[in-house]
């Protein structure tokens, strides 16, 4: 229910697409390569009832052989009757989703009770507009689980009232009415004691956000370093801007330094942005394969998710490859939208990649059919990445 900050873009976006429908089909060959959905782990992911039924963000961190914890932004409890939420379902503005045990078992994770649920991450607030969290990415050191998160609030001048009388609104008028008013106030690094997600501090990111860049909406760990990743928009297009830190050199909300485009410095305000052709989104997976970096981006506004590889993982991408359109957006008449696509590459099988991307609509529309605020998995055969990739 968020990450669409363009929305003059959006539009622009939209129209572009009914003019590149005669390419998809081209592209989406692929000689025989075929993305096809995983639906035995949405429906892990996303019961009808005892855990989140409804989420975006879909971020992973490994923190096992057998475990991984998804974390999620905007997220819905409580039990699906007919395909259906009840208005007066509890929204959160995070939790977590934790997979285990190859896979079988999944395990939503909120402060309180299910009944009584509250948000896993709460900023501090300040007595004026509420404020809330919306996860990025993070890492894991020495059984401590580090997770970046943008600290939002809602700008009362940017929300949009509707015709209806106060007495007549019910939640989702109002939901509805504030869709679009999210602010970004700064950037958090939230630590959690594993296993059990205690939280052990929250810091502020001393860098970049005066910039209007978002640092920690994609993590890389490799070796030495810590590589964290955000976007900044510009008039027509969102870019990348690459920061690093020493892994294993606390604290890891300052020390960074950041690449300007042919050397890494200290000075944030020389951060250049990555060569890639398309409005990145505020969500994208950067990790690699064999000897090669991908990255994983879904170009903003529109369904189409691209990869491009190189040999360093913060520079030189090249190799364009269309990956998938969403389906969902083929439809104007329902009004749901697709955004921020991530890579899960330790869920790799039988030479396929797991990708998750999010889906979202009118806010009532959410309520009336589940399935319109559910995260959708598909599997995209390696080939179509770099046919280097296929192992035999």
């Amino acid at each position: 229910m968020k990450y669409l900050s363009q929305l003059a873009y959006m539009c622009l976006m939209a129209s572009i697409l009914a003019l590149t429908n005669s390419c998809e089909s081209a592209l989406k060959a692929g000689g025989g390569r075929e993305v096809v959905p995983d639906e035995k782990f949405l429906a892990l992911f996303s019961p009808d009832s005892g855990g989140v039924t409804g989420a975006d963000g879909i971020f992973s961190v490994v923190l096992s052989d057998s475990q991984s914890i998804f974390l999620m932004g905007d997220s819905f409890l409580g039990k699906v009757v007919n395909e259906k939420r009840d208005i007066k379902t509890k929204l959160l503005r995070n939790s977590f989703i934790l997979i285990t045990e190859n896979e079988e078992k999944a395990r939503a994770i909120y402060r309180g009770t299910y009944d009584n649920p509250y948000s896993m991450m709460e900023p501090e607030q300040d007595g004026g507009t509420a404020r809330w969290y919306w996860p990025g990415h993070g890492f894991v050191e020495d059984s401590v689980l580090y997770v970046f998160a943008l600290n939002m609030y809602n700008d009362p001048a940017l929300i949009v009232k509707s015709d209806k009388d106060e007495s007549e609104k019910d939640e989702v008028d109002r939901m509805t009415e504030s869709m679009w008013a999210f602010q970004v106030y700064g950037i958090d690094l939230l630590s959690f004691k594993l296993p059990g997600f205690e939280q052990i501090s929250s810091d502020r990111v001393t860098y970049g956000y005066e910039t209007g860049i978002h640092f920690g909406n994609s993590i890389y760990t490799e070796g030495k370093y810590i590589y964290v990743m955000g976007t900044r928009d510009y008039q027509l297009s969102s870019k990348i801007h690459v920061a690093r830190t020493e892994f294993g050199k606390q604290p890891y909300f300052t020390n960074w330094e950041f690449y300007n485009g042919s050397e890494w410095v200290p000075d944030y305000m020389e951060s250049a942005s990555m060569d890639i052709d398309i409005s990145v989104p505020e969500q994208f997976s950067v990790f690699k394969i064999e000897e090669k970096y991908v990255l994983l981006a879904q170009e903003r506004g529109t369904g189409d998710i691209y990869t491009y590889t190189s040999a360093s993982p913060h520079t030189g991408y090249g190799n364009k490859q269309f990956i998938y359109r969403t389906p969902e957006i083929e439809n104007e008449a329902n009004g749901l939208f697709t955004y921020n696509a991530m890579a899960h590459p330790q869920y790799i099988e039988n030479d396929m990649l797991l990708v998750s991307y999010c889906v979202n609509g009118p806010v009532r529309e959410i309520y009336n059919d589940v399935n319109n605020y559910r995260g959708r998995f598909i599997r995209v055969p390696l080939s179509m990445i770099d046919p280097a990739f296929i192992t035999e």
